[in-house]
């Protein structure tokens, strides 16, 4: 308000409101919040004028009305209300008055928003980029414990979790990244190939989230199937693993552990095709319906899917056995 106040702004209340409206937890979402809300001020404020100067009067809510669906069109949602509120500070009282209130909200607007964000980036350097390695990370872990809990409960350990109640929660959580992804692409910085890979991470969460819950489904559709018992060693031991590099990514991301742990992780995946295998050799499936076959080679195909995933997060990764068959 004092800068507002100081470059001969009138009203510059609105600098402040602005300045509040466009500080957020991170540097992303408080450039997203000023772009917004300076792109919805500026459209509204010039529907207000083109309004007021057309020969009629007693249009203001039609030309609101307009004003939504302009700022939609631009897909400027997120400042709708506000560029809405200033077409009607200018056309509902008519006369220069209102003009002028308008014309000095939308000078304010822009000088709040920038000194949020400056200050945000002076005082406040938490990076949306940042908290989203974190919880991209974190929800790698979630996902790795919620697929050995449904691995598990496929071989036959019994479970007091309810499975798919964990993976609605993960997948709500996990929805909330693309938002935060837009937030980290406008900050310095993240850029090139920091930026990409902060995206195929995104990208590699969504796919795991996905296969987790195809695990999930399995596993409670297995009840009382007999063929776990052919494999049961190797999809206990494939899910501990799976659990394994899912917590050291979160907690070693950076110093090769992550990389180390996919090795066992591909020789469990290996472990277990030969373990299918032998069973096929001395037909032992001979004996499964056709439903039971069909969901243990579901479980084998999304155990190599989610390695592959896994293996997305490790540049250097070794590549691992994927089998789609």
């Amino acid at each position: 308000m004092w800068v507002a106040a100081r470059i001969g702004l009138q009203d510059s209340y609105w600098a402040g409101i602005s300045a509040v409206v466009a500080t957020a937890g991170t540097l992303g979402a408080s450039l997203g919040a000023a772009i917004s809300r300076i792109s919805a001020t500026l459209v509204g404020l010039l529907v207000g004028l083109a309004a007021f100067a057309l020969p009629v009067t007693g249009v203001s809510g039609v030309t609101v009305f307009v004003a939504l669906v302009v700022l939609a069109a631009l897909t400027l949602d997120a400042g709708a209300r506000l560029g809405a509120a200033t077409t009607l500070i200018v056309t509902a009282t008519p006369g220069h008055n209102a003009v002028g209130d308008a014309l000095a909200r939308g000078a304010n607007v822009p000088v709040g928003c920038v000194i949020a964000v400056a200050v945000g980036f002076v005082f406040l350097p938490r990076r949306a980029a940042g908290r989203l390695r974190y919880d991209v990370r974190a929800d790698v872990e979630r996902a790795g414990a919620l697929a050995q809990a449904a691995l598990l409960s496929y071989a036959g350990a019994s479970t007091t979790d309810d499975l798919a109640a964990r993976h609605s929660t993960l997948l709500r959580t996990t929805s909330t990244r693309l938002a935060a992804l837009g937030d980290a692409r406008r900050e310095p910085g993240e850029h090139g190939q920091r930026l990409l890979q902060l995206e195929r991470e995104v990208g590699a969460v969504e796919a795991l989230v996905d296969d987790v819950g195809s695990l999930v489904r399995v596993a409670g559709e297995a009840a009382g199937d007999s063929a776990p018992s052919l494999v049961r060693g190797e999809v206990q031991n494939a899910a501990e693993h799976v659990a394994r590099a899912s917590r050291t990514l979160r907690s070693s991301p950076d110093d090769g552990a992550f990389g180390d742990s996919l090795v066992p992780l591909a020789r469990a995946l290996s472990a277990l095709d030969g373990a299918f295998a032998a069973a096929r050799e001395r037909r032992a499936t001979a004996a499964l319906s056709t439903a039971e076959l069909a969901r243990l080679l579901s479980v084998i195909r999304i155990l190599h899917d989610v390695a592959s995933v896994l293996s997305r997060f490790e540049a250097q990764a070794p590549e691992l056995p994927i089998d789609r068959g």
